[in-house]
Formats: C-alpha cells, sequence, structure tokens
C-alpha cells in the first residue's frame, strides 16, 4: 500500500495535475493530499493479514480445477491488485500468469497458446518455448 500511495503522490509531484482534471495545485490542496497519503498508510499498516475475498477466489478456483474446463480469467484494471492475486494464487499451488501492458506480444502468445493446452500437455510446456502443432 505504501508503494502504491507513494508512486501516485509522486506522479501528481511531477505532473503537477491530478487526473484529467484541470485545476491548479496550491501548497494547500498539495498538503492535503499528503496528509491524506498519511493516513492512508497508517490504516494500511492496521489491516489483518485475512482477505475473505481473496478466500471466496480461491474457493471458486479449487472448484473449478475438479472440471474438465478448468482455465479461470481474471480481470482487474489495476496491476497492484493482478500482481497481489498472482502471488497469493501461486503461493496456494494454483499454476497462474500476469498479462498485463509490460507483457511482450511473444510472450503473450507462449501464454495464450499455454492457457489454451490442456492440463498434463500445459505442465509439460511450463518453462519451455511453445511451437504450433
Amino acid at each position: 500500500m505504501d508503494d502504491i500511495v507513494a508512486k501516485r503522490l509522486s506522479q501528481i509531484q511531477e505532473d503537477g495535475e491530478l487526473y484529467e482534471y484541470d485545476f491548479e495545485m496550491n501548497e494547500e490542496f498539495e498538503n492535503s493530499l499528503f496528509e491524506l497519503a498519511d493516513e492512508i498508510a497508517d490504516l494500511s499498516k492496521k489491516l489483518t493479514g485475512e482477505d475473505p475475498k481473496f478466500e471466496k477466489l480461491l474457493q471458486i478456483i479449487q472448484v473449478k480445477q475438479k472440471e474438465d474446463n478448468n482455465r479461470v480469467i481474471i480481470f482487474s484494471s489495476f496491476r497492484h491488485t493482478l500482481r497481489y492475486l498472482k502471488e497469493k494464487l501461486a503461493s496456494r499451488g494454483i499454476r497462474v500468469e500476469q498479462v498485463d501492458g509490460n507483457v511482450a506480444d511473444e510472450v503473450r502468445f507462449e501464454m495464450r497458446q499455454r492457457f489454451l493446452l490442456d492440463r498434463e500437455r500445459a505442465s509439460i510446456s511450463e518453462g519451455k518455448a511453445i511451437s504450433r502443432a
């Protein structure tokens, strides 16, 4: 959470703008943003490690994994959410890939090819380049 807040604050400072709105940054407004950022950082430190939404998602994925068509796609507009889910799912033994704007087209193609394979063939192909059949 600290990284997200710090990144956004530095972005505001560099750009001198907040999102697409056209208004001037003044010292009072900038100070209130920093105070709000500090408050968010303090609140985030009080969060527990519990994540009931993730646990529910994991349950759904585990049920889906027992089906013949066991593929799951999760969409998010936020890379940090995707990264969080990828790390949490991988730590629970779920095979997962993250596709976002930073992933090269060739890698996307390989991921898509692995995604289309059945479970056994996908496991064998992990870590190897996939050729077209």
